[in-house]
């Protein structure tokens, strides 16, 4: 049974639990017909593509680096083994265009031919071939009942999505979307957490400011995810909320379509539900409006404490001087030790040490210098003082 995976589904209506499942799919170089990823999902579900890396292999395996018709391309050439074996770099697309995320994700299903990157600044070239023989994309298949529009949803459950309901396609213009907004709600008191899966907000091209955004009200505070929170689809935490209900409002003065968004909304305790609310309001900034980025690049803030301390102690800059502070106060607290321990080792000694006289020849008849003046008993059986000590502390 340790070899097998259970995935267990509850689904009702308007009710959502799930977990999100790794998959991988892996393709090269050659003429064996491997050369294209096909990742795919259930029907009811669409992927999101998180993250995809070409290889190399080692210069000794003779895989082929570019397609060809006359090579054979061996298994080992086309699957990641080990750091030893294979050498890879997350994978942009051509000229960095992210085409081999943004085609796939939010589709149930694609194909996409492997491409490839010089490995000189990534890999050892005496070691590893020259070019990257092989793709590697891992994705999530996401029911489609858990993922809200922006513009018009209901729905409920320990793990939701919202994107813009034209999605993969680019949100529509101003006038249909500026407004948007959702209602979240924890059904105890959890914090509220927003993951970023695609965030490619727009720029304003005649005033090169931000022209989308999402605004997040948290209770009394405000915050907002816009043009410098892109993530390039790598899935990190964008927000955490401060209280168990939010509203994010989307802002949007493009009269043209253009931007993209889709985020995961969980609730911080796991065993709380959400309950989403979504629809069209009226726009507080409409075609053209401009308005003011409230919190720049938010991810740098909004971690919780248990994250924020995770993250110093990952850190050598930052856990520079919290190391040295460390150090000093140890140093104290041992030397404050060390004098406690010297004082009552003193203050033993100095209460059971014996001081014999001077021994009168007249009446001193012992000769055995095995035995002590004062008692009988021999020397060599007495326990160390550091032993007495030690036996009169535990007692």
């Amino acid at each position: 049974m340790s070899n097998v995976l259970i995935i267990i589904a509850l689904v009702s209506v308007g009710i959502c639990t799930s977990t999100l499942v790794a998959n991988v799919t892996e393709a090269c170089m050659g003429n064996t017909h491997s050369n294209v990823l096909f990742p795919s999902c259930f029907s009811g579900q669409v992927m999101y593509v998180h993250d995809v890396y070409s290889y190399a292999k080692t210069l000794d395996s003779r895989c082929p680096q570019i397609q060809t018709s006359n090579v054979y391309t061996s298994e080992g050439c086309c699957a990641y083994y080990n750091t030893s074996e294979d050498c890879g770099m997350r994978y942009y697309g051509p000229n960095g265009d992210l085409t081999t995320y943004s085609d796939c994700s939010g589709s149930v299903s694609c194909q996409k031919a492997v491409g490839w990157n010089d490995t000189i600044k990534e890999c050892n070239q005496s070691v590893f071939l020259p070019q990257t023989n092989y793709m590697q994309l891992n994705y999530y298949c996401i029911e489609e009942i858990e993922i809200c529009s922006m513009c018009s949803c209901n729905a409920s459950g320990t793990s939701l999505y919202i994107w813009n309901g034209e999605y993969p396609k680019a949100m529509n213009d101003c006038s249909l979307t500026s407004g948007c907004s959702c209602s979240i709600t924890s059904s105890g008191s959890s914090q509220i957490q927003l993951i970023a899966f695609d965030v490619r907000f727009k720029m304003n091209s005649t005033t090169g400011d931000c022209a989308q955004r999402l605004h997040i009200q948290d209770d009394e505070s405000e915050f907002d995810i816009a043009c410098d929170d892109q993530n390039a689809f790598e899935k990190r935490t964008a927000y955490i909320s401060t209280s168990n209900r939010i509203k994010l409002r989307l802002d949007n003065s493009l009269e043209v379509s253009n931007g993209y968004f889709w985020i995961q909304v969980q609730a911080v305790d796991g065993t709380d539900t959400l309950t989403l609310t979504c629809g069209k309001e009226n726009a507080t900034y409409g075609c053209n409006d401009n308005f003011t980025i409230i919190s720049e690049n938010v991810t740098e803030f909004i971690l919780p404490e248990k994250d924020r301390r995770n993250s110093a102690a990952e850190s050598g800059n930052s856990g520079g001087i919290g190391t040295i502070i460390g150090v000093v106060v140890a140093i104290i607290v041992l030397v404050a030790l060390a004098l406690l321990a010297f004082k009552l080792w003193k203050r033993y000694k100095d209460k059971h040490t014996k001081v014999d006289p001077k021994p009168d020849p007249k009446t001193d008849t012992d000769d055995d210098d095995m035995f002590n003046n004062n008692d009988q008993t021999p020397i060599t059986s007495r326990a160390p003082e550091s032993v007495l000590i030690r036996m009169k502390t535990n007692v």
